[in-house]
C-alpha cells in the first residue's frame, strides 16, 4: 500500500483525522480516539503489518490493530 508512514516506537501520536472521512471518523474512531488526546506509539505489529499498537493515557489500556496511517506524530505544541 501507498500509505505507510514511519512513525519512532514510543512516540506521542495522535489521531489524524485527515485519514479518512468525517462519517468513519464519527462512526468508528471518535470514542476511542478524542480530537487532540495523546497515545503512545509502542511499535508496528510484525506479523500484521501496517498495523500498530498502542497506549491509551486515559484508560491505561493498550490498545491494537489500528493502521499506522490513522495516526501521526503530535507536535511539541500539542503535549
Amino acid at each position: 500500500m501507498g500509505r505507510r508512514k514511519k512513525i519512532r516506537q514510543n512516540a506521542l501520536v495522535v489521531f489524524d483525522e485527515n485519514s479518512c472521512s468525517k462519517e468513519d471518523y464519527e462512526q468508528y474512531f471518535k470514542n476511542t480516539f478524542p480530537k487532540g488526546e495523546l497515545f503512545v506509539f509502542l511499535g508496528e505489529i510484525p506479523n500484521n503489518t501496517e498495523h500498530c499498537i498502542l497506549h491509551d493515557f486515559r484508560t491505561g489500556k493498550i490498545i491494537g490493530l489500528y493502521h499506522i496511517w490513522n495516526f501521526r506524530e503530535a507536535t511539541e505544541d500539542e503535549c
